[in-house]
């Protein structure tokens, strides 16, 4: 399928070639599942431009574009930061804190998008260890170095001092959105319909084989079309994008859900209970999920170029 920002409807290439393949004549092959391919065309680039490249390449070479001319394209680093407080903490300094975090995208430039929460049981194993979480969205690895040198992180590291007993930190790097088609807003602050963030982080067995987990990952990222009230995810492998990030994980995923009683519907989907579950659990070493509801998102002014539009 070729999504083309200014052509309306998507149009499908038929084979279009192997996940991270850079086509002729401007776009890239990002693999959704083992039977969905999306083209992403550059900007400028023409759908007729890139299939009619795609053909020929196709009849020349037998295939889709030679993998010495591919390249994966990493489309930015989310960073979650869950937090538990002292006992006993004031609650005018958690708060000034809270409100401090909240600055941090007006602060700085190079992040894209902003939610944040208070953890809750949503989900059968989700942990309670956690009273305050957020997830960040940045533009590249280097913009999670810049975002951890900012005068104003330092600002507000200064406020968890006195408040902060435990602090986990999650980053990995996602190469698409799947984001539901239907226009969505969060509820205005206040507002008891909030949305659920669901961030569940794995850890896989030293002897689980690549195929084993490959399957998983693929299955895993069927999440968003087999289940209609996801209206977004992100999926990847965390990496050492923030110096005190966790490396007890080898694959994260946030998916954000409608609402408090859809995380019960999402608990419970058959996908979830007969195809995902027993396919995670021979391979499967730890496993850590947090969900918190949030109210509200701050998002970038510029756009994401690789939102893959599914409901």
């Amino acid at each position: 399928m070729v999504v083309d920002p200014e052509a309306g409807p998507a149009a499908r290439i038929d084979g279009a070639g192997d996940s991270g393949d850079v086509l002729p004549a401007g776009g890239v092959v990002v693999e959704l599942g083992a039977d969905l391919h999306v083209v992403l065309l550059w900007s400028g680039a023409s759908l007729q431009g890139v299939r009619g490249a795609y053909a020929r390449g196709h009849h020349e070479a037998g295939q889709g574009t030679p993998r010495s001319a591919a390249r994966r394209i990493a489309m930015g680093v989310s960073h979650t930061v869950f937090m538990s407080f002292k006992e006993g903490a004031d609650e005018a300094l958690i708060q000034e804190f809270w409100d401090k975090l909240d600055e941090f995208p007006s602060k700085k430039p190079g992040l894209r998008r902003w939610i944040s929460g208070k953890p809750g049981n949503y989900y059968p194993i989700s942990s309670e260890d956690y009273d305050l979480a957020f997830s960040v969205e940045v533009d590249s690895p280097a913009a999670m170095v810049d975002y951890a040198k900012h005068p104003f992180h330092m600002d507000a590291a200064a406020l968890m001092g006195p408040i902060i007993e435990d602090v986990l930190v999650v980053d990995f790097e996602f190469t698409a959105v799947q984001q539901s088609a239907v226009a969505y807003k969060a509820p205005r602050e206040g507002d008891d319909n909030v949305a659920i963030a669901h961030v569940t982080c794995l850890a896989f067995k030293d002897d689980a084989s690549e195929e084993d987990i490959e399957e998983f990952t693929l299955a895993l990222d069927r999440f968003p079309r087999q289940k209609p009230f996801i209206r977004r995810w992100i999926l990847g492998k965390p990496g050492p994008y923030y110096g005190s990030a966790t490396d007890r994980f080898d694959l994260v995923f946030i998916a954000e859900v409608d609402s408090i009683e859809a995380m019960e519907e999402y608990a419970a989907h058959p996908y979830h209970t007969e195809v995902v579950g027993p396919m995670l659990g021979p391979i499967m070493k730890d496993v850590l999920v947090v969900d918190y509801a949030y109210s509200r998102v701050i998002e970038s002014a510029v756009d994401y170029a690789q939102i893959i539009p599914y409901r």
